[in-house]
């Protein structure tokens, strides 16, 4: 489907940053209702498929390298501990919007292997359908919910 790039102009984005408290990013200031609706569809689609490369990374690392759990800890210890010049520069760049995608999807796909393991994570790619809403990924268990009552009408 074609997308036409609105340009809001500097002048605009003032607007709805102030419009918006400050709040968010300048990539919620730069787009229009349609994009940022769409570019909302895509963060989500974005997270599942990051936090599932993290979940099977941090699965096959723990099981294969042996020093695995400690470099783990540093390497979040190190995200944890940024100085405030990084994160200045990581919201101006919009790079705290790729980090969230990573932890928001890790932490959906821990979800669904801890209540099903790996054939539940792997259904959820079976179909578009199967994949999860906003919300869903905020809250795991709306979709595992979700997954039951679909697995249930399936089998009756």
């Amino acid at each position: 489907f074609p997308v036409t790039i609105e340009y809001a102009g500097f002048g605009m984005m003032l607007r709805r940053a102030v419009a918006q408290g400050g709040k968010g990013n300048w990539l919620d200031w730069a787009l229009n209702d349609t994009q940022r609706a769409m570019f909302a569809e895509i963060q989500v689609l974005m997270s599942l498929i990051e936090g599932h490369s993290n979940y099977v990374m941090n699965t096959v690392g723990a099981q294969r390298i042996p020093q695995f759990k400690r470099l783990h800890q540093r390497m979040e210890s190190r995200q944890q501990d940024r100085p405030t010049l990084d994160n200045l520069i990581m919201k101006a760049t919009g790079m705290q919007v790729k980090m969230a995608q990573y932890r928001d999807g890790e932490r959906f796909v821990q979800a669904l292997a801890g209540a099903g393991g790996p054939e539940l994570v792997a259904w959820m790619w079976r179909s578009e359908a199967h994949l999860p809403t906003r919300e869903e990924l905020d809250d795991p268990q709306r979709w595992i919910t979700r997954y039951a009552a679909s697995a249930s009408a399936t089998t009756v």
